[in-house]
C-alpha cells in the first residue's frame, strides 16, 4: 500500500538498503538496446551470416534461430512473471529494485526482437532459407515451456498467499532456476560457440 503518511520514516528512500543499492546500480549501469548496440554491429552479423564462404548452413542457422527464440521468449516471460512480486513487496526500496529489474528484462526482450527483425529475417531471405518467426512453436521444447509455467505459477501465488514459504519458492524459481541456471548456462553456450577466442576464455 502506498505510504502517503508514514510516521515510521523520516526519509522515503533508504539507499543503503540492499534493494536501494541494487536500484542505484541499475540506474548507473543503464543499458540501451538501441544506443548501446550500434547498427554497425548488427550489419556485421548480417553480412557474415549472408556470406556463403563463411556462413552457417541451413541446419546450423536453424539452431541459431532456436537459441535466439528461447532467449527472447525467456526475457518476455520474466518481464511478465516478476510483476506479482512487485505487488507483493511492501518496502519501497525493494519495489524500486524489482521495477528496475522488470525494466531491464523488458529491454532484453526488445533486443532479441530487434535482432530477429534486423538480422535473422534478412539473412533467411538472402540465403533463401525458410522465413520463420521467433514465436514458431518448433523452437520451444515441452520442458522449457513447463519451467516458465511453474515460475509464473510460483509468482502469481504471492498475490493470493504471500507466505515466507511461497516467497522462497518464487525466489528459487526465478533467481536460481531461470536466471542462475538457465540464463547463465545459455549465455555461456552462445558466447563460447560464437567467440573466436574459444570457450576457455569465455569461461574465465
Amino acid at each position: 500500500m502506498t505510504q502517503i503518511r508514514d510516521s515510521d520514516r523520516e526519509m522515503r528512500i533508504e539507499p543503503d538498503t540492499v534493494g536501494g543499492g541494487y536500484f542505484e546500480h541499475a540506474v548507473y549501469n543503464h543499458w540501451d538496446p538501441y544506443e548501446d548496440v550500434p547498427q554497425e554491429l548488427l550489419e556485421q552479423d548480417r553480412e557474415r551470416l549472408i556470406d556463403p564462404t563463411d556462413a552457417l548452413g541451413e541446419a546450423e542457422f536453424e539452431d541459431l534461430m532456436q537459441t535466439l527464440a528461447l532467449f527472447g521468449a525467456g526475457e518476455e516471460s520474466v518481464t511478465e512473471d516478476l510483476a506479482p512480486l512487485l505487488v507483493a513487496l511492501e518496502d519501497i526500496n525493494d519495489q524500486m529494485f524489482i521495477s528496475s529489474q522488470i525494466y531491464e528484462e523488458a529491454k532484453h526482450a526488445q533486443f532479441f526482437d530487434r535482432y530477429w527483425r534486423e538480422v535473422v529475417f534478412p539473412v533467411a531471405e538472402a540465403r533463401d532459407f525458410e522465413r520463420v518467426a521467433p514465436t514458431d512453436q518448433r523452437f520451444f521444447p515441452d520442458g522449457y515451456v513447463e519451467l516458465f509455467k511453474r515460475t509464473e505459477t510460483a509468482m502469481e501465488r504471492l498475490l493470493a498467499d504471500d507466505t515466507p514459504e511461497n516467497r522462497v519458492r518464487a525466489y528459487c524459481h526465478y533467481h536460481l532456476v531461470v536466471e542462475s541456471v538457465l540464463a547463465q548456462t545459455g549465455y555461456y553456450g552462445i558466447t563460447s560457440s560464437m567467440s573466436p577466442r574459444g570457450d576457455d576464455d569465455v569461461a574465465t
